[in-house]
């Protein structure tokens, strides 16, 4: 039968669990399967069941037959490596599924479809039923096209969350602890219909190197991934990994020799490279790990990627398990050195990764192993679909351009499948109006007078340095176009070092009148630091804020003190902050959180609140503590009937709050004793001083 991929995949899709592997795969054969045999959902160790094959006395040559087909979900990671717990997952995925098709069928270069099978005595019966009911379906003609609709994409977390996380990485790049780091977002929208309407749609626009459908009965997967992770034919492997990239734009030919032109984008490729040929390093034979080909410029949907190959030969006795495992999650989406930047991903990304940066594609026992790297890839489960976009973080990345790259490599797989990209700040309206308002209006800070972050010194180390800083630094590109200086990390931490007792350092950036960017630096004791305790209880005083205080930390706060002293407030109340739309914002010196319902909740980093260290951290303990989280708007009134409300700050740690004026004395719990004893047991592992490589010479005394 001549039909097109799509046209059968839609044939499979009648029976169970369907799936289709189309582009390169199997040598440029499209592979279409359903019915599995066994599945494997969850399994302890993924990769063993990779091994579990039958044997085969005889096999057609090029044929598949069919094998393991599935998802390894980026997650998998932490089976390989210690690595701390993941950030807040919006819709929990299972870390693997797996199925054993026995038969599947396959497209040769003439368009022709056969049906191949991994044969057996114990399966002959149902496998004729199969051949048969595939006979009859070459017959039918081509089923209708269903219908899907995506809502309109969003950023999870907001464009400005993403813009500050990889300052982050760029500072933590600066101060020698990583060399990259793949910073990764998330483009979230609602779904209804049929998944598989989607992946058609997009293979049919996209024509994807190796893009794959897994169909299964709460969840899909439609992958257009670009990129080879590992293709094991025999004892041979091949790696293929991507880095560098530039928009589609002008001039093919001028695009491709800018690109291969790149320092930026070879320094970036050639470390993965060097990651790579490090994993296969582990499982090959000595001397047979090669790159044949470094830096090629290949054009795929809307970008321009900067691709080498990297092979090797396996030693004797390595399984497809014990090469997966030695080289998972693929390195061109963690960073260099692997292990820290998977460390990074686990603290600076604002949702965690499901199947996008793992592997999708199959294990036969007559062609081998073939997986691509889960990229461009759209998940779909529970009424949403959802799309991870990322990229390489080096030195000299700009996070302005590195937002850009996310939306260059979306925007043409939406438009594949009829979806709009909304890039602008995320706002929750929730109708409440607030019960208090002040008689003015906040008005603006003073530019000159720059932005600051208060660091927290325990034992003679800032707290959380490199976040600081990464949000200070984002700041003063958007405000200034300026970078900060590149040793104020190191200038910071030795105006700490040897302080005794909790400090407060303070760091500060601003235009000075040379038109350069001035920054200054002090330090202070902080008798009200945090102590892995609950401060001391403070009253909320609402007040109205129109588009709140914004993203930036201003050294300007008279707005805030004539506020404060309009309304009359004591040294143990603050301003609790609420926009036109009645929703909650933040204080005037710290993030607001509330139990509600048993979930921990705090409003969404939309551009109306600051990006606080310490409410990243919180959310990151909360979900290591087990604790659901959200940042999805509320309202006052939902705070009012909170089971409990505190206050995150940098050097305050967390504060209970015992009232709420207008609505009385707000409840008391234990989330935020619980949550403030994990949050100082990490800052005071983090505090320790690192161990220090000593000469052997220098212990022979």
């Amino acid at each position: 039968m001549h039909k097109s991929p799509s046209a059968v995949l839609r044939a499979a899709g009648r029976d169970a669990r369907p799936f289709a592997l189309v582009g390169s795969w199997s040598g440029g054969r499209a592979l279409v399967g359903s019915d599995p045999l066994l599945v494997v959902e969850d399994a302890d160790d993924p990769f063993a069941v990779l091994d579990r094959q039958p044997e085969i006395t005889a096999a057609l040559p090029g044929a598949t037959g069919g094998g393991w087909v599935g998802y390894l979900g980026y997650g998998l990671g932490r089976l390989v490596e210690r690595l701390p717990p993941p950030p807040q997952r919006p819709v929990p995925l299972p870390g693997s599924i797996l199925g054993f098709y026995d038969h599947l069928v396959a497209c040769d270069d003439s368009g022709n479809w056969w049906f191949e099978a991994l044969w057996s005595d114990e399966q002959s019966e149902r496998l004729e039923a199969r051949l048969l009911e595939w006979l009859r379906r070459a017959g039918e003609p081509e089923v209708g096209t269903g219908e899907f609709e995506c809502g309109t994409f969003h950023l999870r977390p907001a464009p400005e969350t993403h813009l500050i996380s990889v300052s982050r990485a760029i500072e933590h790049i600066r101060s020698g602890d990583v060399f990259q780091v793949n910073v990764c977002t998330r483009l979230e929208a609602r779904f209804s219909g049929d998944p598989l309407e989607l992946f058609c749609a997009g293979a049919d626009r996209l024509v994807p190197r190796y893009g794959a459908f897994l169909g299964h009965p709460s969840l899909a997967v439609a992958s257009f991934s670009p990129e080879l992770f590992l293709k094991r034919t025999g004892r041979k492997v091949l790696s293929s990994p991507i880095k560098g990239t530039t928009r589609r734009q002008g001039s093919s030919s001028n695009q491709r020799a800018q690109l291969l032109g790149s320092e930026k984008d070879q320094a970036e490729n050639l470390m993965i490279v060097d990651l790579v040929r490090n994993d296969l390093g582990r499982v090959c034979r000595y001397g047979s790990v090669a790159v044949p080909e470094l830096w090629r410029a290949e054009e795929h949907p809307g970008v321009w990627h900067l691709v080498s190959d990297v092979t090797g030969e396996l030693c004797d006795g390595v399984t497809d398990s014990d090469l997966v495992r030695a080289t998972f999650p693929p390195g061109s989406v963690t960073g260099a050195p692997k292990v820290r930047a998977m460390e990074l991903v686990s603290v600076l990304e604002g949702t965690a990764r499901e199947v996008y940066t793992g592997a999708v594609g199959i294990a036969s026992p007559l062609t081998g192993l073939e997986l691509n790297v889960a990229i461009r890839t759209f998940e779909l489960a529970e009424g949403k679909v959802w799309l991870g976009v990322g990229g390489g973080v080096v030195a000299d990345s700009d996070p302005d351009r590195e937002l850009e790259e996310c939306f260059d490599k979306a925007r043409p797989l939406l438009a594949a499948v009829g979806a709009e990209l909304e890039c602008g700040p995320r706002r929750g309206g929730t109708g409440v109006p607030p019960v208090a308002r002040a008689q003015e209006s906040p008005g603006h800070a003073d530019l000159a007078s720059g932005v600051f972050e208060t660091i927290l010194v325990i034992g003679g180390r800032p707290v959380e340095l490199e976040s600081h800083l990464g949000r200070l630094a984002a700041s003063v590109s958007c405000l200034y176009g300026s970078r900060l200086p590149s040793r104020l990390g190191a200038q910071a931490t030795e105006t700490a070092a040897g302080r005794s007792g909790p400090q407060r350092l303070r760091v500060r950036a601003y235009p000075s009148s040379s038109g350069a960017l001035g920054t200054e630096i002090s330090i202070s004791t902080a008798p009200e630091a945090f102590s892995g305790s609950p401060g001391s209880c403070v009253a909320l005083v609402p007040a109205l804020f129109p588009g709140g205080l914004g993203r930036h930390k201003w050294h300007d706060r008279r707005v805030l003190a004539g506020r404060r002293e309009l309304l009359g407030l004591r040294r143990h109340e603050q301003l609790l902050l609420l926009d036109e739309d009645g929703a909650v914002l933040e204080t005037e010196a710290a993030n607001v959180f509330a139990v509600l319902r048993g979930v921990v909740r705090t409003p969404p980093v939309d551009g109306r609140v600051l990006a606080g260290t310490t409410r990243e951290a919180v959310l990151r303990v909360a979900t290591a503590e087990g604790f659901e989280v959200s940042d999805e708007p509320f309202a006052l009134r939902d705070l009012a009937s909170a089971e409990e409300v505190f206050l995150t700050s940098s050097i305050r740690g967390i504060c209970a709050v015992e009232e709420l004026r207008g609505s009385g004395s707000v409840e008391t719990g234990s989330t935020g004793a619980r949550l403030a004893k994990a949050l100082w047991a990490s800052w005071n592992r983090a505090a320790r001083p690192p161990a220090r490589l000593v000469p052997a010479a220098a212990l022979e005394d």
